[in-house]
């Protein structure tokens, strides 16, 4: 729920108007992942280990990746992207030299090499 975070910590930007703007024109969404992330943090606190079988509380995708959802609640993934690309870029244009339309890096699977050598002596 690190997205609700910064939603609120944009919020807090009052002085900025480009985070005034998007306060305002995400208000919607921002209140879904509120509603979805309460009720999760209501649930946690509420349940003891045992009664959740010492499994973790979820929230899940639904409805073929097209949203997530906790319990009753959903939200649909493409205005949870929105909000995070937007999230991103308000936060980015508090840094006028940044880029943020640069090229992404070359991206691919994490690789990782491991070089070992063993030595082995006789103990006769």
């Amino acid at each position: 729920m690190a997205t609700y975070r910064v939603c609120m910590a944009i919020r807090k930007l009052n002085f900025y108007p480009k985070a005034e703007e998007f306060s305002s024109s995400f208000q919607n969404s921002i209140e879904l992942l509120r509603s979805i992330r309460n009720q999760f943090d209501h649930m946690h606190t509420q349940i003891t280990s045992g009664e959740t079988g010492g499994g973790p509380l979820s929230i899940i995708f639904g409805n073929e990746g097209k949203s997530i959802k906790f319990r009753k609640l959903s939200m649909d993934t493409v205005l949870l992207h929105e909000l995070i690309d937007e999230a991103y870029r308000m936060v980015a244009s508090l840094y006028p030299s940044f880029n943020v339309n640069s090229a992404k890096e070359s991206g691919g699977a994490i690789r990782l090499t491991l070089t070992t050598s063993f030595k082995t002596t006789n103990a006769n």
